[in-house]
């Protein structure tokens, strides 16, 4: 992800970059696919912690290898903080995703766990030897 001045925060290994509003070091962060099969379009789903405020209606940025298909709309695209699940507006360019803030009306402390959902995005067609995250 990168933030909203289009500054890298982290890059995760295989090139997952995450963006927020304040510039922060991204930790914890994990992904989680509905479905691993090759070749599938699934939903990925982005965990992480804040390390700093995130104001309310953010704007995140997720920019996926070249391995998979990004669909050019995204049918799921939600963010969900304290249980509570809010359907945001996907656009899509090329491989970055960006998931709109306005819908996001809750500020996030610093030390908030977030899950970033989005697809469909699908799994690359071949199995690769490496063992990298997304």
């Amino acid at each position: 992800m990168q933030n909203t001045n289009s500054l890298v925060l982290a890059i995760l290994p295989d090139t997952v970059t995450v963006a927020t509003t304040t510039a922060s070091t991204i930790t914890t962060a994990a992904l989680a696919q509905t479905s691993k099969a090759l070749a599938t379009a699934t939903t990925y789903a982005f965990t992480y912690t804040t390390m700093n405020k995130h104001e309310a209606g953010g704007t995140f940025k997720i920019t996926a290898p070249a391995t998979v298909t990004v669909a050019a709309a995204m049918s799921t695209c939600r963010v969900t903080y304290n249980s509570v699940v809010t359907t945001m507006t996907c656009s899509v360019t090329g491989q970055v995703i960006t998931v709109g803030g306005s819908a996001f009306t809750t500020v996030l402390a610093k030390g908030a766990s977030l899950i970033i959902s989005v697809g469909p995005i699908t799994n690359p067609i071949t199995q690769s030897g490496s063992t990298a995250s997304f």
